[in-house]
Order: C-alpha cells, then sequence, then structure tokens
C-alpha cells in the first residue's frame, strides 16, 4: 500500500511537471512567436530583428551593451529611419507591450478603451517592490485623488525656487572630488546629483545625518554598512537584475515568495532602507521637506506618504538623469543649437 501511494504520487508530481513545463514553454516561446508571425504582416509595425526566445528584447538589450551602445539604441534607430511606425512591440520575457509612435495609434487606442481606466497594485512586479503602496499603484478612488492633490500642490510650479542655491552648492560639492582627464559615466555620475537633490527636497536637507543602511549582498552573501545613496543605487541594481533573471520569469513563485537569491537579501535590504529612512524622518528637523508638508498639511497616514515620496524618488531621480545627459549629449553634437540657446 506504502510503495502503491508512493509511486502514485511520484506519477502525480511528473505529471504536475510536464504540465507546468508544457505551460512555460506556451508562455515564453509558442504565444510570443504567434505574436510575431502575426504582427510581422504590418508594415506600420516594428519588431524585433529577429525572435529572441524566453528574454524577448531583453537579449537585444545586453547585446547593445555587449557592442558599446545605449540599451535603446535599436529604439533609437527605428524612430529616425521608419518614420512610418505606428506601434512598436516590445517583449520582455512573458509580458509583451504595445508603445504608441504615432498619434494615429493614440486616437485608435482611445477608441477601444473604457471611460474608466484603473490601476491595480503590481505585485511581483518591479515598480510593486521599490515602491509598494504608492500612490500611482493603487485604484483611483477618494484616497487617491487626496494623495495626487496633495503632491501638486505641496510641489508647485515655482517650488524648485527656493532649492535652487542647494542644487548648485550639491554640483560644486560634486565637481570638487573630480579629477582632470578622468573617464566618468556621465550618466552615473548625474544620476548621483540628482538623487542627492531629490532626496533632500523629499526627505529633508539634513538627509547627511542619516544613518548609514546594511546592505546584504545577493551575490556573495558580504554585508556592509552603506550611506544612503549606495545602499538605494546596490539595492535598485539588484531588483533590475532579479526582474530580469529567467528563472524568476519561469517560476515567478521564487520571486514573489522571495525564495532564492537575489529575491531573498534584496528584501531584507529594502526593510533596511526602509526602516533606516523612516528612523531619519522622525528626528530630520527640515520642517519644509515635502514628506513634512504633506504630512502636516492633509489627513494621510505616514504610511502612505512615505510611499508615494518612494514613487516620487524612483520615478524622478534617474528619469531625469537619463533625460539631462540626453540633452547635454545632442546639445554637444550640434553646436548651432547650443549658441542658439545662449543667445
Amino acid at each position: 500500500d506504502f510503495l502503491l501511494l508512493f509511486w502514485t504520487l511520484v506519477k502525480l508530481v511528473l505529471w504536475f511537471g510536464l504540465a507546468y513545463l508544457m505551460f512555460k514553454v506556451y508562455e515564453f516561446l509558442v504565444k510570443p512567436w504567434m505574436l510575431r508571425r502575426k504582427y510581422l504582416a504590418y508594415s506600420n509595425v516594428s519588431l524585433a530583428d529577429k525572435f529572441y526566445p524566453v528574454l524577448g528584447d531583453v537579449a537585444q538589450f545586453n547585446e547593445n551593451e555587449r557592442n558599446n551602445k545605449f540599451r535603446m539604441q535599436h529604439f533609437i534607430d527605428i524612430a529616425t529611419t521608419k518614420t512610418d511606425v505606428d506601434l512598436k512591440i516590445v517583449q520582455n520575457g512573458p509580458i509583451v507591450a504595445f508603445d504608441l509612435c504615432s498619434i494615429n495609434s493614440f486616437n485608435a487606442l482611445e477608441e477601444l478603451l473604457p471611460k474608466h481606466i484603473d490601476r491595480f497594485d503590481h505585485k511581483g512586479m518591479l515598480i510593486g517592490n521599490i515602491a509598494p503602496g504608492g500612490m500611482f499603484l493603487m485604484p483611483s478612488d477618494s484616497k487617491w485623488d487626496t494623495r495626487r492633490k496633495a503632491i501638486l500642490k505641496t510641489i508647485g510650479i515655482n517650488f524648485a525656487s527656493k532649492y535652487i542655491s542647494m542644487m548648485i552648492q550639491t554640483v560644486d560639492h560634486w565637481a570638487q572630488n573630480l579629477k582632470l582627464d578622468e573617464e566618468l559615466d556621465f550618466s552615473g555620475e548625474l544620476s548621483k546629483i540628482t538623487f542627492r537633490i531629490i532626496t533632500k527636497i523629499l526627505f529633508g536637507r539634513d538627509l547627511d545625518k542619516m544613518e548609514k543602511c546594511e546592505y546584504i549582498s545577493p551575490f556573495d552573501g558580504s554585508v556592509k554598512m552603506l550611506d544612503f545613496e549606495e545602499c538605494y543605487f546596490n539595492y535598485s541594481k539588484d531588483e533590475f537584475t532579479g526582474f530580469f533573471m529567467p528563472i524568476g520569469k519561469l517560476f515567478p513563485f521564487l520571486a514573489n515568495y522571495n525564495l532564492i537569491e537575489p529575491y531573498k537579501s534584496t528584501a531584507r535590504n529594502k526593510f533596511a532602507i526602509d526602516n533606516t529612512l523612516k528612523a531619519f524622518l522622525a528626528k530630520s528637523t527640515d520642517d519644509q521637506s515635502v514628506y513634512r508638508q504633506i504630512l502636516e498639511n492633509y489627513k494621510l497616514t505616514k504610511d502612505e506618504v512615505f510611499a508615494d515620496m518612494l514613487m516620487l524618488l524612483f520615478a524622478g531621480f534617474d528619469t531625469t538623469a537619463h533625460g539631462l545627459a540626453s540633452a547635454l549629449y545632442n546639445l554637444k553634437k550640434y553646436p548651432a543649437t547650443m549658441t542658439n540657446l545662449k543667445k
């Protein structure tokens, strides 16, 4: 009886494993391939030059980096050489995104959409891990409207003017540590500058007094005490690494429940960063920070305001840095435009 039960369980496990494997083959190979074959028939739809199994366009990003190109260089190439493209289809593992590339595609999509569009909590997704409970991920109810108005009214059109001197000091301090003839990752350096500025605006000018965070490397298990900036940068990179790992796509429960690395250490680092930042906010003396202003002027909880600040930080600093780097690169490339702007 025991042997019969044992072999029955083994058979069930094998059948379940086979079914799961077939589902993943369909999700990662068959479905993307069928989608690609369908849209290859449309001249106004842009796809990757070839079919990339499992990873999808992530493989193209990695290939660009190996060739010392911008990660999304193929997007630029398409935009500058194909003027009749309405849609670009981007495949990231099993996730397919339809990028709108023209007014026509936007108008067509608008006709298909319902009047009320809502969000959902991206559990297990990148933004849901970094800023869980943030305003951008919650349903559009009265609470969402209160949080939206709190941010928009606090960060008004003339809001940045009172931080101009702090911005200049931040850039000057960064420049003092530069060495002549040193080669830099300029986009990365701009990310440091924008991070330092945005964090002081959101959390307080006295952020330099924040205690160091414990950081656990998900790759070698080493433990270090790092300042907020370095810890956050490392943590963000680890989140991106985990998000694009094939094993996390094939077996989502491993990532969702933090069962293996890098997910286990990344979850611990997130907990450490949040707790250290909350401890600083409780002692901060800057009553003009965005966090403190919203907390004092609106009926919102500390957790709600904290989540929205993390959302603004993640959405703001790196995007701003990349935009600045791109603008400066193109001004250097087209000096006549720089001359006209100076006039």
